[in-house]
């Protein structure tokens, strides 16, 4: 073999494991952007939220200045989502929070801030929603107790997973207030929707 021939081989290799190197460079490029926590401001009441039922459950993380704020499981759309959840963002405007999501975060670009719900113009119109009892506006809820009056409202306690419409170990247990001449915050929604409570 001439020293010409035998360099062009060496070159050949010397380029193809460059190539290698680069493309493992890319691909690994591609991989720490899709795995990037979501950082904003928020400048809107709701975060919308896709979920799916083709994925596993994952923890959801929400921190503002280093410090947890928020912490919850979730099923977050990486295609798309059956149906959206929403977090209420009030107490948060104008603070930039990180997302961070321990399962598939292709999803978590999807998140986005509105002023509405997404959905908002079908909500309690659902066709298995129930008509005669309390729902909440997205979510699952079970066991309502603790039905009382006191000093002017009226006061229900219920188990709420927000997040889904599935049971899940991460419950809040969630207040409903009504009172004799208003409801609580959602009152211009709960209004429209008298004879559902």
């Amino acid at each position: 073999m001439k020293t010409s021939e035998r360099w062009c081989i060496i070159n050949a290799e010397m380029n193809n494991k460059r190539i290698g190197v680069l493309a493992s460079a890319l691909v690994g490029c591609i991989f720490t952007l899709s795995a990037q926590d979501l950082t904003m401001k928020i400048t809107k009441r709701y975060l919308n939220l896709p979920v799916s039922h083709q994925v596993d459950r994952a923890l959801m993380t929400f921190d503002v200045g280093g410090r947890q704020e928020r912490v919850f499981e979730i099923r977050l759309a990486s295609g798309k989502p059956d149906y959206w959840v929403f977090c209420d963002m009030s107490a948060l405007k104008n603070k930039e929070i990180k997302i961070s999501y321990t399962g598939n975060k292709t999803g978590i670009n999807k998140i986005y801030q509105a002023d509405e719900i997404t959905g908002q113009d079908s909500l309690y119109k659902e066709t298995n929603r129930p008509q005669i009892h309390y729902t909440q506006r997205r979510g699952w809820n079970n066991d309502p107790n603790g039905l009382l009056y006191y000093d002017g409202e009226y006061h229900l306690f219920y188990q709420h997973n927000p997040y889904e419409r599935d049971w899940s170990g991460w419950l809040s247990y969630s207040p409903f207030r009504q009172t004799d001449t208003g409801c609580g915050p959602e009152e211009a929604e709960l209004r429209q929707t008298a004879g559902r409570v």
